[in-house]
């Protein structure tokens, strides 16, 4: 197999079962170089400081520094979007007839400017299997469907708009990717995915000393919720897995799921505000979720819940 590394040089591979069993290289860098890099990370064809970024001059990571009031809004966001979902609950996944919607995962933005006031703009459930097409994840509808009502290029922060994008699910690489391009700031989840998780911390990650490369230049801060409910979640699909069931989507159906995401509705609907500020927003989500969000699945585009304003 041949691979052209940066600066046009040939590398022949060789593959065998065992894996990667050697390499004869043809560019203009020392030999020496070179192996040290493929010593220092494996499968890393570059001489350390080879690739053109080698100097990171834009950190990829993001902090968020919540207030102890801000924590409670997320708080009061992430159990509304555990509502998104029960609102429109599926019980199957592939194969049904009916066939389901899609995967019991969806999310909400939150427009958390000032001056229009902090709300939930827009709302989304995946619906991979409804569509017959597996990029219409929840985050990736919420975010197509919103940009293109507002009629903005991204989610990026500026003097009119403040985004949080809050999942009922971690983020995959895909709808993490299309995050770190629309500059969104901050996403939390309300479930950790152990198999495909983590998508945005990868991009995150500095290899440029081994010869790799810069973080991505965009960084977005993700996280769990720190909810109860969230810790409950990981625990029951943790005690799923153990008795030999597999698949994250699947447990999403079954009853102990649908209790939990219950539970985090009447959480929602009894929730003391800690801080006073907070009642208008817990009450706009409650209405939000019982008056706006549909039972079904909806086409896009559509501006029920999402107008762009």
């Amino acid at each position: 197999m041949l691979m052209k590394n940066v600066f046009g040089g040939i590398f022949f591979l060789s593959l065998v079962t065992s894996g990667l069993a050697g390499c004869i290289i043809q560019n203009t860098h020392d030999a020496s170089e070179t192996t040290s890099a493929l010593a220092n990370m494996d499968g890393i064809l570059l001489p350390p400081g080879s690739h053109p970024k080698a100097q990171c001059g834009i950190p990829g990571v993001i902090s968020y520094q919540p207030s102890p009031a801000e924590i409670e809004r997320d708080n009061i966001y992430q159990l509304a979007t555990y509502g998104v979902v029960y609102k429109d609950w599926q019980t199957t996944t592939w194969g049904a007839n009916p066939p389901a919607r899609g995967y019991n995962i969806g999310s909400i933005l939150v427009d958390t400017s000032k001056n229009l006031g902090e709300q939930i703009v827009c709302w989304a459930r995946n619906s991979v299997i409804t569509t017959g097409n597996g990029t219409q994840h929840g985050e990736v509808r919420l975010m197509t469907n919103y940009l293109s009502n507002a009629k903005v290029s991204s989610l990026k922060d500026r003097s009119t708009h403040s985004f949080k994008l809050y999942s009922t699910l971690e983020p995959c690489s895909m709808c993490g990717g299309m995050m770190t391009l629309q500059s969104l700031h901050t996403t939390l989840y309300g479930q950790t995915d152990p198999d495909y998780g983590d998508g945005i911390q990868r991009l995150e990650v500095d290899t440029h000393p081994a010869g790799g490369f810069c973080p991505y230049p965009r960084g977005v801060y993700s996280n769990a919720s720190n909810l109860p409910i969230r810790q409950q979640i990981d625990t029951a699909y943790a005690a799923w897995q153990t008795q030999g069931n597999r698949g994250l989507t699947i447990w999403l159906t079954t009853p102990e799921a649908k209790e939990l995401y219950q539970q985090a509705i009447s959480q929602l609907s009894s929730w003391q505000v800690a801080y006073t500020e907070n009642q208008i927003v817990k009450d706009k989500a409650l209405d939000y979720l019982s008056n706006t969000v549909p039972t079904k699945y909806t086409v896009l585009p559509y501006t029920v819940g999402c107008t762009g304003n």
